[in-house]
């Protein structure tokens, strides 16, 4: 608990008790922590017993996700003339990280 903690402190600030915590800010949060299943789990129980809930209410269109991050992308080609990095990607759609990398999983998936 205690690698976790200065997270938790993190999130219980940002987030008065009864909100919601945006499932992509959760993952963008811990994404750069490389935080084990069981820590993860820990922090969510954390959250939920100081009266915090980690989810989204807002559905996802993936399609239009992709759509915006593959104009991005070759705008960014023609313009740069190489391929774009994700943090170029988020910067051009204005994106989160999560939202990016969820966008070009589908397009991977999609694809096949």
């Amino acid at each position: 608990m205690s690698r976790i903690n200065p997270l938790l402190q993190k999130l219980l600030a940002a987030h008065g008790p009864g909100s919601v915590i945006d499932l992509d800010a959760f993952a963008e949060e811990t994404a750069t922590l490389a935080l084990s299943h069981e820590e993860i789990g820990e922090l969510i129980d954390a959250l939920s017993a100081a009266g915090r809930t980690v989810g989204s209410d807002a559905p996802v269109d993936l399609r239009a996700e992709l759509r915006v991050v593959l104009d991005a992308a070759r705008k960014f080609t023609a313009e740069k003339g190489r391929k774009p990095t994700l943090s170029d990607l988020v910067e051009a759609t204005g994106l989160s990280v999560v939202a990016v990398r969820r966008a070009l999983q589908f397009g991977r998936i999609a694809g096949r």
